[in-house]
């Protein structure tokens, strides 16, 4: 028994690639949401195989003068290219280079997700408290729990005309506030 997984165009009725799976049948196929990738469940074995598009390697990417040849090249090095350099000097590159303080709060676009005309994505982002003293009062903040943290009120911040967070429209961009910060120890046994 052939079983294959057929690729079919729909629109023009033609064959476009034919997979060929494993020799047991196979119960459930998914496509993935935003790669070119397929994964199917073995009845028998319960094993999952997964078909993607090869891409090949390109070191050029990795090395803009990266030139592939098809045989061995005598290579001459440059003059200066093995040498050892001071320690001295190693020391103070390695001291600037932790000098640099990296940008850990920008979040940069994922590739393959999709926002509206005006650029903004659609994501879900826990709001968070980054720093618990950037709180307006510390009697605010109440510990719940290991590692948890809330509001004492959470209903006294909040606006009586429209019942959102007073502060709704301004640097959250419209969206409601929420009043709970979540802390690394709940956080643990979620998954994304």
């Amino acid at each position: 028994m052939n079983h294959d997984i057929y690729v079919w165009e729909r629109s023009h009725g033609s064959l476009v690639k034919i997979l060929e799976g494993p020799k047991e049948e196979l119960g459930v196929v998914e496509w993935h949401p935003s790669r070119p990738m397929v994964a199917a469940c073995g009845l028998e074995s319960g094993c999952i195989y997964a078909w993607s598009v090869v891409t090949p390697q390109k070191w050029s990417a990795l090395a803009p003068d990266f030139a592939e040849v098809e045989e061995n090249v005598a290579y001459v090095e440059r003059e200066d290219e093995y040498d050892i350099h001071p320690a001295e000097e190693v020391h103070q590159r390695r001291l600037d280079l932790e000098d640099e303080e990296p940008d850990v709060l920008t979040i940069d676009p994922v590739k393959g997700e999709e926002g509206d005309a005006g650029g903004t994505l659609h994501a879900f982002r826990m709001p968070v408290l980054l720093d618990i003293s950037e709180s307006e009062s510390e009697d605010d903040i109440v510990a719940v729990g290991p590692g948890t943290m809330r509001r004492r009120s959470p209903g006294a911040w909040k606006d009586p005309v429209n019942n959102t967070g007073a502060s709704n429209g301004g640097e959250t961009g419209g969206a409601p506030v929420t009043n709970n910060v979540v802390g690394r120890a709940q956080n643990k046994g979620r998954r994304r």
